[in-house]
């Protein structure tokens, strides 16, 4: 170059800002280091633009070649200012590519100018010289390092299984030395982190308001001791066999009081201090980088993010000018909160936790399984499972279903849209609790959405005779799956005794009558079908809530003449009626009805029905001689979350507490899923008088004294 110190000072300042770029191209880590860069891209930009004014205003040499690509730069310049302003935010994109775009054609046509000079000029060839290997950077560095994550990705580009599978607890996670022990949980830096760490999700609301308020009402939010429910469950727990296998609950549950190191003291003396609240924050998903497959039990990795602290600052200077660096490169906060494997694999993220197991740590017995949605997802045509009978038209992923797209004005909204974080599943028990109305509709809707049928099919009249075994509705009656949770295998529901006992089937209802007589007894078909599940229907924790198929038969009068699955007077569910569910016993024979499943030594039986599945309720229904007719039936299933017993109900299980029988009242838990057909009974024909298969409705309130007024439609 000449010998002006002003442009070859300007030259340098030049070359640094193209070395600056390909390092902020390639890397856009999280560190204190790339924010600095970050910082040196955005000063060099505004210097080298103000000094180029300066330039061409008085070195008319300069100026004279160098007017395209000072044009280009000006563009750059204005496009890198307008997203300094703004914050490079996901709408924002098309401003970053049309300075990246300006900004390269800029160096494309000072490369020119350059060129030439030299050629005339001794002085400029040395200055080539370092302007090409200065582009050689600003291009390769990006392209090794994207080429290096391709060949060698980390363990936050993807989630895979071990060749070798992990035979117990012990194998799991960091093992018995982990401070997490026996839940598979850890830290990246194998130990404690602080809990404000998990207590901080309002920060992340500043930015992200639409998914915080979502979060905010989500049983994510209330999945620890904020949450009445499972509280009551590991206080009990813990009363029991101490807070050691307590840990396995934790992993998954109270990540704020857990990884903090305090789990190893009983709830009880520390239920009141806010990390026992805090629940499942955002940082407890977001916040993982790596999974150790599709095994569960919490099997992951959570890290401190480096950044963090300054993001939840209370110097409100630090934590303003955090909050300017990161809109100004949003890419380092990303891939610090949103992990490829977040995206690519969504239910293998979502199995670890929503896929558990029991073992000698835990229940001082054996390998026994929790609960699996995973599996059954897997397994589905949802999944593209090869045991799967039925592929819906498009396969789907947790999320899908759980976080489906909202309209949203996020930072991070793509196309307008974010993934909706109040977790739509079956739990209406929370939100009428915490006396949500949002969250209990988004709930109720998710119910109504079509994904289960009712179908009163058919009628056959019971054949009585000799050596013919009645039909009793009974629970577990019948061949039926051995797991505490099915996997995908269908169950069976009844004995050859029930298919014995009747005469000609009439079905379906709308195509064929049946002709019955006043007092005689007639099997009614019931039929339950899943749609647009990807899991077996129950899913999550099988033992804790009550679902059930209810059958009810009016006359003219409206009496009921005829009612399998009511609900009793104190609150319990007729024990005759047609369950869903997972019914273990402890060593004793007693039933695991209490949330404690660490205590179960056995299945008597397990109810689910498989993704685009059905099942069939049988009914033994006699036509009263008295009743006036047509006797009308009208079919519904029943979802109530939780249990009765499973809730606190029951007197041996902590009901002590006024405030405790306030709000962890059964009605305050209740909720119905409506469907079907009726079907007219007389004393001549039987035949459908309405369809309505898609119905679904939910209901949650106090109690009705009236046991038939609580289900009357």
């Amino acid at each position: 170059m000449n010998n002006n110190p002003l442009r070859k000072w300007l030259g340098i300042l030049f070359l640094v800002l193209l070395v600056n770029a390909g390092y902020i191209w390639a890397f856009a880590s999280p560190t204190v280091f790339y924010m600095g860069n970050v910082l040196v891209h955005l000063c060099l930009g505004v210097g080298l633009f103000i000094s180029f004014i300066a330039m061409f205003a008085f070195d008319g040499s300069l100026r004279r070649g160098t007017q395209i690509g000072a044009l280009l730069f000006t563009v750059a310049f204005g496009f890198g200012a307008y997203l300094a302003y703004n914050g490079l935010t996901l709408d924002r994109r098309w401003a970053l590519y049309a300075h990246i775009a300006a900004a390269l054609l800029g160096v494309a046509a000072i490369w020119v100018y350059v060129a030439r000079t030299s050629r005339m000029q001794v002085e400029w060839a040395s200055y080539k010289k370092a302007f090409g290997y200065s582009v050689a950077v600003l291009f390769l560095l990006p392209a090794l390092v994207a080429a290096y994550n391709k060949v060698v990705p980390g363990p936050y580009q993807k989630i895979s299984n071990n060749h070798v599978v992990p035979t117990s607890m012990e194998e799991e996670g960091a093992g018995p030395k982990s401070p997490f022990f026996p839940s598979a949980a850890n830290t990246n830096v194998n130990g404690i982190i602080p809990s404000n760490f998990f207590m901080d999700s309002k920060a992340c609301g500043e930015c992200h308001k639409d998914a915080y308020e979502q979060w905010n009402s989500s049983a994510h939010h209330f999945a620890s001791f904020n949450n009445q429910f499972y509280r009551k469950s590991i206080e009990y727990m813990q009363s029991v066999v101490g807070t050691q296998p307590s840990k396995w609950c934790a992993g998954c549950h109270d990540h704020a009081v857990f990884f903090n190191g305090r789990f190893d003291k009983p709830m009880k003396e520390q239920i009141d201090t806010p990390e026992a609240h805090a629940g499942l924050a955002c940082t407890s998903c977001h916040s993982i980088v790596n999974v150790n497959g599709s095994v569960g039990n919490s099997g992951f990795i959570i890290e401190y993010p480096p950044l963090h602290q300054y993001m939840t600052s209370n110097n409100k200077y630090i934590k303003a000018f955090n909050h300017f660096l990161t809109y100004l490169n949003p890419e380092p906060h990303k891939r610090s909160f949103m992990k490829p494997f977040m995206r690519n694999n969504t239910s293998e993220f979502c199995s670890a936790c929503h896929k558990v197991h029991l073992d000698v740590p835990v229940n001082s017995y054996r390998w026994f399984r929790g609960f699996n949605d995973y599996d059954n997802w897997q397994a589905s045509g949802f999944g593209e499972g090869a045991r799967s009978f039925y592929y819906p038209p498009q396969g789907a992923t947790c999320g899908g279903c759980h976080m489906p797209k909202i309209a949203s004005n996020d930072p991070g909204n793509v196309g307008g849209m974010v993934h909706n974080h109040r977790f739509p599943g079956g739990n209406t028990a929370l939100p009428t609790a915490n006396q949500d109305q949002a969250q209990l509709k988004t709930v109720e809707d998710f119910l109504k959405s079509g994904f289960i049928s009712v179908d009163i099919f058919g009628v056959s009249p019971i054949e009585e005779g000799k050596n013919q075994t009645a039909m009793i509705r009974r629970l577990g009656e019948g061949p039926q799956v051995m797991s505490a949770a099915a996997q995908g295998e269908e169950t069976e529901q009844a004995g050859v005794g029930v298919i014995r006992e009747v005469g000609k089937l009439s079905a379906p209802i709308d195509q064929a009558g049946a002709k019955l007589k006043p007092g005689s007894t007639a099997r009614v078909d019931v039929v339950v079908r899943t749609r647009k599940i990807g899991h077996a229907f129950p899913g999550g924790t099988l033992d804790s809530f009550d679902i059930w198929l209810e059958l009810q038969g009016k006359d003219a009068d409206g009496k009921i003449v005829y009612w399998s699955g009511n609900i009793q007077d104190d609150g319990k569910v007729d024990p005759g009626a047609h369950f869903y569910k997972s019914y273990q016993l402890d060593a004793e024979g007693n039933p695991i009805n209490k949330r404690n499943a660490w205590q179960a030594r056995s299945v008597l039986y397990v109810r689910a029905i498989g993704p685009g599945a059905a099942d069939v309720g049988h009914f033994r229904v006699k036509i009263p001689s008295n009743a006036k007719g047509p006797i009308t039936l009208t079919a519904k299933l029943n979802y109530r979350k939780f249990g009765y017993y499973a809730i606190g109900c029951d007197p041996a299980y902590g009901t002590s507490d006024e405030a405790d029988r306030t709000v962890i009242s059964i009605w305050r838990c209740y909720a119905n899923t409506y469907h079907g057909r009726q079907l007219f009974v007389d004393d001549l024909v039987a035949e459908e008088s309405e369809r309505g298969r898609q119905h679904v409705s939910s209901a949650s309130g106090p109690p009705l004294a009236d046991p038939a007024a609580r289900h009357a439609e």
